[in-house]
């Protein structure tokens, strides 16, 4: 009886190890299998990401590709206003001589029609810039590498140059030619008027940083809000022909109610409406109104001035960028 009980305690204990190492193996396959899953998941996960980075990277080339597209709208734009720039220089002989005086000949129209017609010449390029740089798409520091670097470094070579070019004229000599170079950073450094554009659009690429939130932010109704403040603005030369000081000028402030919203930043301003509020809106009938009216005020003020102004800057009161007919161009 004793050695049967020991047979069966002894099959009974085989049978619980035999059990037993079943059941490890089914637990080693199991695990076996989760970290086979486990590093499958892994697999995949790190196929995915490299499939993303992929598509973000050919994403990326996308969007630079697109950025770097030419729009051939804003290129005929350039051309005109390119063409308008000549014609208002041109058409200077029929109204100043060579000393820079005023010539006073009633009979002359010409400059008064071609002449007020390109003065949408300089808003134009502004607007371009508006439209193309706002709002900014890098961070300042990289806009301004960029844009305020590359004008002015070429801008103080050139006046460096004219001042050089002027000396060996005889127009100026070489005490007054090393005088003028860091005068540069004042004004120009010689008389060379006509890069005032330069000193113009290195501001507004030094506002366009500050602007930007605001840009990216503003509903359409901001934007309106700060065109009539423009447009307002804009009625100061006018005023100026019959008040010397308005909207708290005085001999120690010269700075006006509006002077916030003054001067060509505007026309930046309006690139970017037009870019990104225009479609929404159908203001192409208002625009061909305000051209039309803009184009009559310019046109009747320079040929009504004409006999009556001495100076060349009363006659081109009309002609003044940031005055309300101009803008409506």
């Amino acid at each position: 009886m004793s050695e049967e009980k020991i047979d069966k305690n002894t099959e009974q204990i085989k049978l619980e190890e035999g059990q037993e190492i079943k059941k490890n193996e089914v637990s080693g396959d199991s695990g076996d299998r989760t970290k086979k899953l486990e590093q499958n998941f892994l697999d995949q996960k790190i196929f995915n990401d490299l499939n993303d980075e992929n598509i973000l990277s050919s994403s990326s080339k996308s969007d630079t590709n697109l950025s770097k597209k030419r729009y051939f709208g804003i290129d005929l734009i350039r051309v005109i206003a390119c063409f308008l720039v000549m014609q208002t220089h041109a058409g200077e002989i029929f109204y100043i001589d060579t000393n820079g005086d005023l010539i006073t000949d009633k009979k002359n129209i010409y400059p008064g029609i071609f002449n007020s017609l390109a003065r949408v010449c300089v808003p134009l390029f502004i607007m371009i810039s508006g439209y193309l740089l706002l709002p900014m798409k890098t961070d300042y520091k990289t806009f301004l590498k960029k844009r305020f670097t590359r004008i002015s470094f070429p801008f103080i070579a050139f006046c460096i140059f004219y001042d050089i070019y002027f000396f060996i004229l005889g127009n100026i000599d070489i005490k007054t030619m090393f005088i003028n170079i860091p005068k540069i950073f004042i004004n120009y450094g010689t008389e060379i008027g006509h890069l005032w554009y330069i000193y113009m659009i290195m501001g507004v690429y030094l506002f366009i940083p500050i602007i930007t939130p605001w840009i990216q932010t503003a509903k359409k109704e901001h934007f309106y809000y700060y065109f009539v403040l423009w447009l307002i603005s804009s009625f100061s030369c006018y005023i100026h022909l019959a008040f010397d000081e308005i909207w708290g000028e005085a001999f120690w402030n010269k700075n006006t109610v509006f002077q916030l919203f003054t001067g060509d930043f505007g026309y930046a301003v309006l690139g970017a409406f037009i870019k990104l509020h225009l479609k929404e809106d159908n203001l192409y009938l208002l625009g061909i109104i305000l051209y039309l009216l803009g184009t009559g005020i310019t046109m009747f003020g320079f040929l009504y001035r004409r006999g009556k102004a001495k100076t060349c800057e009363e006659i081109e009161v009309t002609w003044k960028f940031d005055s309300f007919n101009v803008i409506n161009f």
